[in-house]
C-alpha cells in the first residue's frame, strides 16, 4: 500500500500568500494526499482565500493559538504514515513528496525525516542558494545531530516528517518561540542511535523572505538569539567526547547568526536592536576561536561520516 502524506498548512493573517502555498499543495503529483489547512483566527481575508481551495480539508480556529500549539493542533487531524507542515507564504515543487518518499523507499529502514533544500523568494525576486550537500544521501542520525546542533539549513516547509517518528518524540515543544522546527530536527536525530535522516540536494520548495513573518518578529523582539543559545546548550550537554568541538563550531554559528540579524535590524533603521546583536556577534566568535581548516568555509559541505549516496536512479523520479 502507498504511503500517505499529510501537508498540514497553518495560516494567521496570511492572505496574500495563503492560496499560492495551498496550490502547490494540491498539486503534488504521484503520491496519496490528505491537505488539512486551520486558519488561527486571521482577522484577514485568510480564510475567504482558503474557500478558493474546495479541495482542502479546512478548518478555523475560535481564537488564536501560539505557534507551535497550533503546529500540534494537526496531530489529532492529520492522517498520513508522512507528514509535511508547509508554511502559508511558502511553496512546492509538484515533485516535492514524491522525490521524497522515493529517497526514503530506497533505505534499509524508514528515515526519521527527509530535508530537502530551497530556494529564497524575496518579493517576486528568486535568490538562489547553495544546496548544504552535494548529494542525495542517507545519513546515520547521530552523525546529522552532531550537524544540526551546529547549526540549522532547513525552514520547517522543507522537511517530510514520519509519523512514528514525530509520535514518539511528542511533536513540537510548546516552549520555543522561535527555533521550534529547528529543535525538532534535533530531537528527530536523536531519537535512534541506529536511525537515518534523508537529505535532498534538489530545490523542492521555496522559503519567502518577508517581515511580517514570525522570524522577523522574533528577531525585532530579540527573542531569537537567546532561543537558539538555549536550545543548543540543552543538546550539547548531552554529547560525550566530541563534545568540545561541536560546541566552538555551535558557538561560531551562533556568531553568524547574530551577525546576520544586526545587519536586517540595521537596513530596517533599528540601531538599537542591530547593535545588542553586534555585542553578540562579537562574543561568540571570540568563544569560538579560528575555524577548522579542515572545513570548507561555505556549502556544500562534506556528507557526515557514514552518510551513503543515493544515485538518481536510485529516487527514480524527475524535477
Amino acid at each position: 500500500m502507498a504511503a500517505r502524506v499529510s501537508v498540514c498548512i497553518p495560516v494567521r493573517n496570511d492572505a496574500a500568500f495563503v492560496g499560492a502555498a495551498i496550490a502547490s499543495a494540491l498539486a503534488q503529483r504521484d503520491v496519496e494526499l490528505q491537505v488539512l489547512v486551520s486558519d488561527n483566527a486571521s482577522s484577514d481575508a485568510s480564510w475567504a482565500r482558503i474557500g478558493e481551495h474546495p479541495a482542502c480539508i479546512a478548518y478555523r480556529q475560535p481564537q488564536a493559538l501560539l505557534m507551535a500549539a497550533h503546529w500540534n493542533w494537526f496531530r489529532g487531524r492529520a492522517e498520513g504514515d508522512w507528514l509535511l507542515f508547509l508554511c502559508s507564504d511558502d511553496v512546492l515543487h509538484p515533485q516535492a513528496l514524491a522525490r521524497c518518499l522515493a529517497l526514503a523507499a530506497a533505505a534499509p529502514r524508514p528515515p526519521a525525516a527527509v530535508f530537502f533544500e530551497s530556494d529564497d523568494l524575496v518579493g517576486d525576486e528568486v535568490r538562489r542558494k547553495t544546496a548544504f550537500y552535494a548529494q542525495a544521501a542517507l545519513i546515520p542520525a547521530p552523525a546529522q545531530h552532531r550537524v544540526f546542533i551546529i547549526g540549522n539549513n532547513y525552514p520547517l516547509s522543507m522537511a517530510l516528517l514520519r509519523r512514528e517518528a514525530l509520535d514518539a518524540v511528542g511533536w513540537f515543544d510548546e516552549g520555543y518561540a522561535f527555533c521550534t522546527d529547528w529543535q525538532l530536527w534535533l530531537k528527530l536525530s536523536a531519537l535512534d542511535a541506529d536511525g537515518l535522516i534523508g537529505y535532498l540536494p534538489d530545490k523542492l520548495g521555496l522559503y519567502r523572505q518577508h517581515g511580517g513573518n514570525e522570524t522577523g518578529r522574533c528577531v525585532r523582539e530579540r527573542i531569537a538569539l537567546d532561543e537558539v543559545i538555549r536550545m543548543k546548550q540543552s543538546f550539547l550537554e548531552r554529547l560525550g567526547a566530541d563534545r568540545s568541538a561541536v560546541a566552538a563550531r555551535a558557538a561560531r554559528q551562533v556568531g553568524r547568526l547574530a551577525l546576520r540579524y544586526a545587519q536586517a535590524l540595521a537596513a530596517s533603521g533599528d540601531a538599537a536592536g542591530a547593535a545588542f546583536y553586534r555585542e553578540h556577534y562579537a562574543a561568540y566568535i571570540a568563544q569560538a576561536g579560528a575555524p577548522s581548516p579542515d572545513l570548507p568555509a561555505q556549502p556544500p559541505y562534506p556528507l557526515p561520516a557514514g552518510a551513503r549516496v543515493v544515485t538518481l536512479d536510485e529516487v527514480g523520479c524527475d524535477v
